[in-house]
C-alpha cells in the first residue's frame, strides 16, 4: 500500500466512475422493493428510468466545508482535587474522591495496547419521570446521540475530532443515567472533555439531524406491525412484564408525541449534579497525567442540583401466564418462549453461576430431543439467568423455540418435560462440557478491560465479588446442586408462555 498509493495519478481516480456510470443506460439494472398492500401505485419502468435521467441531468453544487479548525473546548474549567484515594488489593483498583463529590476509580492493565475504557453512572434515571414523558424516555438515548456538544453540531463534530480516538455517550436507564466511551492513551483528554461537556450542560439542540432521524423513524416505522418477528417480541415483552406502559414500543403514532425541547431539559435535570457520580477507567493509561486531568475535568463538575434516586419500575409477573395468538402469514412459521422465573431464592455468586450451566445444559438437551429426534424445530436454545439491582433480585430460565406450526404440540411437551426433568437430574457429562467451556471462558474474559469493569461495577454496587472464587465455584458444581435450584425455580409457579401461530 505504501509503495502504490502514491504513485496512482488523481486522473486514474477521475476516470473510474466515468466508465462505471455513463451517461446513458447501458448495463444499468434498476431494482424497486415495494409493499404489497390493496391501493398500492406502484412506479412503472419508465417512471424510474426517468428519474434516473432528472438526476443525471441536476446541477450539483460541490460541497463547501464551513467547519474550521477549532478546538472542542475554548475555555477549560477550574480543576478541582483528589481528597482520599484507599486501594482495593483483591481487585487491584485504586479508588479516588474529588472536592466536588464526584468518585473516580483506576485500574491500569496491560491486555490492550493504547486502550482506554471508561464508564460512569448518577443516580435518578426514567422513574422519575411519569406518563407524559414515557415516549420522551424511549427515545432519550437516540436524541441525545445526534444533538450538538459544546457548540457544535453532531455533523460538525466528527471534523473536530477527526485525526483522534476519543468517544463519550449519555445514556438513561431506569434506575441511573450512564457514561461510556473510550480513547487511545494520547487522547484521553479528548474523552474527558466530551464527558465534561455531556455532564456540564453543553449538549444542544440539532435541528438538522433531529429532522433527519425522524424522517427514519416514520419510514421503519411505517411497516413496523408487518414483521412477524416485531409482533411476538413486542407481545413476549407486554407478557413478561405484565403490560407496563414504561415499555411500549415507539409507535409511527407516538412520533408526535417526541418533544426534543423536554428531552434536553430532562438531560439537564439529570446531569446538574455530579456529587453522587462514580466514574471507571480501565485500560492502558499514564496515571500521573489521568489524575490530573481527572481533577480538571471531573473535579469542576457542577453539584447544583439535589441528588434523587430512582427506583425500580418493573419486573416479571407473577403466576401462571399464556398468551397464544395467531397472525396472517404468507409463509406459516410458529414462535414460542417459555420462562420459568422466582424472586424467593437468595441471591448468590453460586447460583448465578449455577443458573448459567443450568441454561447451557437445558440447550444441550432441547437440541437433542427437539430439533433431533422429534424434528419440530430448526433451532432451540435455553438461557439461564440471575440479576439482582439494589433489594430486587430474580432467576430465570428462558427457552426460545422458532417451531414449525405442524409440531407445535409436539415441541411444547418436550420443553416442559425437560424442565421439569431437570429437577431430578442432570447429565453430569454435559456438565463436564459446560464446566470446561465456562472455564475457557472466564480465563478468556479476565484478560479484557470490559471484565474488569463489570467485576468493579458489581463489587462497588452491591459489594458482590464475581471474581476471587468464580472459577472454583464452577469445578465444584455437580448436577444435584443444579437440579435443587431447578427445581426451587419450578415450585415457585411462574410460568410465562408466549406463542405466536399462523392464522388457520
Amino acid at each position: 500500500m505504501k509503495q502504490l498509493v502514491p504513485n496512482i495519478p488523481l486522473a486514474d481516480i477521475n476516470s473510474i466512475l466515468p466508465q462505471l456510470l455513463p451517461n446513458n443506460d447501458r448495463n444499468m439494472v434498476i431494482v424497486s422493493f415495494n409493499n404489497e398492500q390493496e391501493g398500492n401505485v406502484y412506479p412503472t419502468p419508465e417512471s424510474l428510468l426517468a428519474a434516473v435521467h432528472a438526476a443525471r441531468s441536476t446541477k450539483v453544487e460541490p460541497y463547501v466545508d464551513t467547519v474550521k479548525e477549532k478546538p472542542l473546548m475554548t475555555k477549560l474549567p477550574r480543576p478541582g482535587k483528589i481528597v482520599k484515594e484507599k486501594k482495593n488489593a483483591e481487585l487491584g483498583y485504586t479508588e479516588l474522591k474529588l472536592s466536588n463529590g464526584v468518585t473516580v476509580i483506576l485500574k491500569k492493565t496491560d491486555f490492550k495496547k493504547d486502550q482506554v475504557n471508561f464508564a460512569a453512572s448518577g443516580h435518578g434515571g426514567k422513574s422519575l419521570y411519569g406518563a407524559k414523558d414515557y415516549t420522551n424516555l424511549a427515545v432519550f438515548n437516540d436524541i441525545v446521540a445526534i444533538s450538538g456538544l459544546g457548540g457544535f453540531s453532531n455533523m460538525e463534530l466528527p471534523k473536530i475530532l477527526a485525526g483522534k480516538i476519543a468517544n463519550a455517550g449519555l445514556s438513561m436507564g431506569d434506575k441511573y443515567m450512564g457514561m461510556s466511551g473510550g480513547s487511545s492513551k494520547r487522547d484521553v483528554e479528548t474523552m474527558l472533555q466530551l464527558a465534561y461537556l455531556y455532564l456540564s450542560g453543553h449538549i444542544t439542540k440539532d435541528a438538522q439531524s433531529f429532522s433527519a432521524l425522524m424522517d427514519s423513524w416514520r419510514t421503519a416505522l411505517k411497516n413496523r406491525s408487518l414483521n412477524h418477528d416485531i409482533a411476538f417480541n413486542d407481545s413476549l415483552v407486554a407478557t413478561v412484564y405484565g403490560h407496563n406502559p414504561r415499555l411500549l414500543p415507539v409507535l409511527e403514532k407516538d412520533l408526535p408525541d417526541i418533544n426534543y425541547d423536554r428531552i434536553l431539559q430532562i438531560a439537564r435535570e439529570r446531569t446538574d449534579n455530579a456529587a453522587a457520580w462514580t466514574f471507571s477507567f480501565i485500560g492502558d493509561f499514564d496515571e500521573p497525567l489521568l489524575r490530573k486531568l481527572i481533577c480538571r475535568y471531573l473535579g469542576s463538575l457542577p453539584t447544583k442540583g439535589k441528588v434523587v434516586k430512582g427506583h425500580l419500575t418493573s419486573s416479571f409477573v407473577k403466576g401462571k401466564i399464556e398468551n397464544v395468538f395467531r397472525r396472517k402469514m404468507e409463509t406459516p412459521k410458529a414462535m414460542a418462549c417459555v420462562m420459568w422465573h422466582t424472586t424467593d431464592v437468595p441471591y448468590s455468586v453460586e447460583n448465578a453461576v449455577r443458573m448459567n450451566m443450568i441454561g447451557q445444559i437445558l440447550s444441550m438437551v432441547y437440541l437433542k430431543t427437539i430439533r433431533e429426534d422429534a424434528s419440530a424445530a430448526y433451532s432451540v436454545s435455553a438461557e439461564g439467568g440471575a440479576t439482582i439491582d439494589g433489594d430486587y433480585h430474580d432467576y430465570s430460565v428462558l427457552v426460545t423455540c422458532p417451531v414449525k406450526p405442524e409440531k407445535r404440540d409436539t415441541a411444547m411437551t418436550i420443553i416442559y418435560r425437560e424442565a421439569d426433568n431437570m429437577t431430578r437430574t442432570c447429565d453430569a457429562a454435559m456438565l463436564d462440557k459446560v464446566k470446561e467451556y465456562m472455564l475457557k471462558s472466564v480465563a478468556s474474559a479476565e484478560k479484557t478491560n470490559a471484565y474488569w469493569s463489570g467485576v468493579i461495577n458489581m463489587y462497588r454496587r452491591h459489594g458482590i465479588n464475581m471474581h476471587t472464587r468464580y472459577r472454583d465455584m464452577i469445578k465444584q458444581q455437580t448436577p444435584e446442586k443444579l437440579c435443587a435450584l431447578m427445581k426451587q425455580i419450578l415450585q415457585s409457579g411462574n410460568r410465562i408462555t408466549v406463542e405466536m401461530l399462523p392464522q388457520e
